[in-house]
């Protein structure tokens, strides 16, 4: 699978043949890479340059290395977390703003509502039903279980986007969902009120999920998106 290395820099070279290799499809998530003697004798390399090689791969999230008899260097799955993480360093960073974020959150959970609401198929839209009623009886308890709800409300956003079939669209709104939701999670001002009101947002976006209606759907995810928006820039 892979060739001798070439001498400059000998351990991007590995990285790029294993990294196409995995792009590629002749590694897949869960494979196991070869020991790291092997991989040095298949790139005429030194066990030091393998290393090196791994521990990039590593940190781009495209292996994971585990230690022990049945350790080695596995094949990741690809998910959101490196994107989330990058997005996190920006706001940190001050690079990205809030209200940036926010614009940018609205403009993708409009498209989602659209797509969604067509996509939608009779399983998806019971597994929405099914955690609305779970997200009924975390309103009933009162503001004591506001952090499930909001684990609740972040679960319907989830399914919802993943009813576009669109991994993009997926990876990219959980990391905004988890930027802004952390904050709103802080927030030490919630009263039975915003829990009702938000279900009450819930349950008009599944419901026009249910009846393949695009644009109440789109309104009414928009008007929930808002909200949430509006109690954060209130609460900062």
């Amino acid at each position: 699978m892979f060739k001798k290395t070439i001498s400059n820099r000998i351990y991007e070279d590995l990285v790029k043949q294993i990294e196409q290799a995995i792009f590629e499809g002749q590694l897949k998530a869960g494979d196991k890479l070869p020991p790291q003697r092997e991989l040095c004798d298949q790139f005429e390399t030194s066990r030091g340059t393998v290393r090196e090689a791994l521990r990039v791969l590593e940190q781009k999230g495209l292996i994971d290395i585990k230690l022990g008899v049945n350790g080695g260097a596995i094949v990741k799955a690809p998910d959101a977390k490196p994107l989330a993480k990058s997005i996190n360093q920006l706001i940190l960073q001050q690079r990205v703003s809030l209200a940036e974020l926010m614009e940018f959150h609205e403009g993708i959970q409009n498209n989602i509502a659209e797509i969604a609401s067509l996509r939608a198929t009779k399983a998806s839209q019971a597994e929405l039903k099914e955690l609305l009623q779970t997200a009924e009886a975390m309103v009933a308890g009162g503001t004591s279980r506001w952090i499930e709800f909001i684990n609740i409300d972040q679960e319907i956003h989830k399914t919802i986007s993943k009813m576009t079939n669109n991994y993009l669209y997926q990876s990219i709104l959980e990391t905004i969902q988890e930027n802004i939701m952390e904050y709103y999670k802080s927030k030490p001002k919630i009263t039975e009120l915003i829990m009702k009101e938000n279900y009450l947002d819930l349950k008009n976006i599944i419901n026009a999920i249910c009846e393949n209606d695009v644009i109440a759907c789109k309104n009414h995810l928009l008007s929930h998106v808002r909200r949430v928006h509006h109690f954060i820039r209130n609460n900062q």
